[in-house]
């Protein structure tokens, strides 16, 4: 989802945009701009196909959020550390000869665990969950690559991302399906919370990222508001925005291995090294959110639902 709206801010400004996209992977989210970007066909487990599609886009950024979450059996776990480690890996390897201005890589606050305080860059790593270590084995890799190197590598560690093209499964767009459609809605117990960041605003710190001249080499900074909102609470919001109120099912959604009563950034460090700030409140995001799907209504059609969850 980042990757798709970064994608079209970039296209929008100008730029020559390359992507590596898997073979036989869902197109959806640019389906409409396919032909603006420059694509590049590789499996990102595939060293080989990864760095004849670096040398054939010779980027002077590089912008990597690619990852699979899947863990279910042993083979999706395998599948999704390859992806989500040695894929990081691979690029890392294809891309360190060239001279580039910036690589920005896009990481979890999943890596942290659940705390029970405001997140800072230099929190202790504690993964809750298979995927979450994934996503901490890599950006320590990439972290080491980048200060051993002097490359001018960074990580954003993004908290919860929302806003247009969200996989269809996610909390807000199937509220927000619920509340136009008139379905129920499975909801978690109370009191689970999360820091939901705009993608707008997350796109913005990418960019900020890829032009900033003061970052060190391997830099983690944390892309969150410093608020955080209950479940519950996202729900009324989204209520309000689309004028409907959400029929709740009484079954409740079961909690995931990640879900906590306290998840949210100290964004400071964004502040300082970034220049950034969110610039919109979760009423404002998810207002754009809503307006936004009533507008791309059939990418989100019961007979696309399944891909809309790629």
């Amino acid at each position: 989802m980042v990757a798709a709206n970064l994608g079209r801010a970039l296209l929008c400004a100008g730029n020559d945009v390359h992507a590596i996209i898997r073979a036989g992977s869902s197109r959806w989210r640019i389906a409409d701009m396919a032909d603006d970007f420059v694509l590049h066909v590789a499996d990102l487990r595939d060293g080989d196909a990864v760095r004849r599609a670096v040398a054939q886009a010779n980027p002077e950024i590089i912008f990597h959020l690619a990852t699979v979450r899947e863990s279910a059996s042993t083979e999706e776990r395998l599948a999704t550390m390859r992806t989500n480690v040695e894929g990081l890996q691979h690029l890392i390897e294809a891309s360190a000869p060239l001279d580039y201005e910036a690589f920005v890589v896009a990481g979890s606050s999943l890596v942290y665990g659940k705390r029970d305080y405001p997140l800072t860059e230099n929190a202790p790593l504690g993964p809750s969950g298979f995927y979450a270590a994934t996503r901490a084995a890599a950006a320590i890799l990439a972290e080491q690559f980048a200060r051993s190197t002097g490359k001018p590598l960074s990580i954003l560690r993004l908290f919860s991302v929302y806003g247009p093209w969200e996989s269809g499964s996610r909390l807000i767009p199937t509220a927000i399906l619920a509340a136009l459609d008139d379905r129920p809605l499975r909801l978690t117990a109370p009191g689970f919370r999360r820091d939901l960041v705009f993608v707008d605003d997350v796109v913005d710190a990418f960019s900020r990222a890829a032009t900033a001249t003061s970052l060190e080499p391997g830099e983690l900074i944390n892309i969150g508001t410093g608020a955080q909102t209950a479940n519950e609470e996202t729900i009324s919001i989204i209520e309000r925005a689309c004028g409907k109120k959400i029929r709740l099912s009484p079954e409740e959604y079961p909690p995931r291995e990640t879900d906590t009563d306290n998840w949210v950034a100290d964004p400071s460090k964004a502040t300082a090294a970034l220049g950034w700030k969110p610039r919109h409140s979760v009423e404002e995001g998810i207002g754009k959110t809503v307006d936004w799907m009533i507008g791309n209504r059939d990418a989100y059609s019961n007979d696309r639902l399944a891909l809309a969850t790629q």
